[in-house]
């Protein structure tokens, strides 16, 4: 999703990107665990077949997402319809991201847009492999006095279920909304654009 043109460039320097799967780091990708209820709420049931563009394309078929509670950590969880491509399915610049949008502070008013997401947390597959980008996209979130480092995100990717993993602390509130959705917008030489559009919104409260 791109940002308001106002605070344009503030926010890119605010956007962290994590490169989590490049050559060398592969260890960075485990194996998916078992799919676990949400502790915070039910997961976020997508309809299959809702793509725009390229229907062929199934492991950009959201069917069900949510984000749960593994200890000291978040896992942000999605199914898909169509087992994920290898890294080297994704050569000449091809590209994927899975978005999730966080309304931290569940007041539209705040956020980057008028869904009111304050964060946007991109999982996303290229040649490189899987890599992630987390976005603090408003006031809330750029003022949250938290440092998000490479070394805290982990990656689980296997079959038809991705995983994001990271420390509970990067969210500073305990309930908020969320959504997803999934394109290839970052890879317009990709044709044809597709998309799953976003899903419901959901609230959750750890």
């Amino acid at each position: 999703m791109k940002k308001r043109s106002t605070r344009g460039r503030r926010r890119q320097v605010a956007a962290i990107l994590l490169t989590l799967c490049a050559a060398g780091c592969a260890a960075s990708v485990q194996p998916a665990i078992v799919s676990k209820p949400a502790s915070g709420g039910p997961p976020i049931v997508d309809p299959a077949g809702n793509l725009s563009g390229d229907s062929t394309r199934k492991f950009m078929d959201i069917l069900e997402t949510t984000i749960r509670a593994e200890g000291d950590y978040y896992v942000l969880d999605v199914a898909v319809a169509g087992p994920f491509p290898n890294g080297a399915d994704m050569a000449k610049g091809k590209r994927f991201d899975f978005m999730w949008f966080i309304d931290i502070d569940r007041n539209r008013s705040t956020g980057q847009s008028p869904l009111g997401n304050d964060y946007n947390i991109h999982l996303f597959l290229t040649e490189a492999g899987w890599d992630a980008a987390w976005y603090k996209v408003s006031s809330v979130a750029e003022n949250d006095g938290i440092d998000v480092r490479r070394d805290d995100i982990r990656i689980r990717v296997s079959g038809t279920r991705a995983n994001l993993i990271f420390p509970r602390r990067y969210l500073p509130r305990t309930s908020f909304e969320t959504w997803a959705l999934c394109n290839n917008r970052n890879a317009p030489g990709w044709t044809p654009t597709t998309e799953n559009p976003p899903t419901q919104r959901a609230s959750f409260s750890f």
